[in-house]
């Protein structure tokens, strides 16, 4: 794996990251075919569908030393879902085809 500062949306791969509260998240972007994984640390940080794959709909922004800013499918009653995290401590990265 290759430690990055930004997710960009235009490299396909697997990106993980960590945030300031201990969670975990996984990236794959595959050209349209884009998902999140994310991985609580504790029982009480679980959020909706929590270790399962989301389509993302769009990358606002996945930064180290900033919260990230990721646009689901919807998760409920509305057109979409805004996922904001924590800050984000750390990116890691590899290609599709390790």
């Amino acid at each position: 794996m290759t430690q990055v500062k930004v997710i960009n949306p235009a490299i396909a791969g697997r990106y993980q990251f960590t945030t300031a509260t201990g969670s975990q998240y996984e990236i794959v972007l595959d050209g349209a075919n884009k998902t999140l994984v994310r991985r609580p640390r504790t029982p009480e940080g679980k959020l909706r569908r929590d270790n399962q794959p989301i389509k993302i709909l769009d990358l606002v922004n996945v930064q180290v030393s900033q919260s990230a800013q990721i646009l689901l499918e919807p998760l409920g009653s509305s057109d979409h879902t805004l996922r904001i995290t924590s800050r984000v401590a750390a990116i890691d990265y590899r290609p599709l085809s390790e």
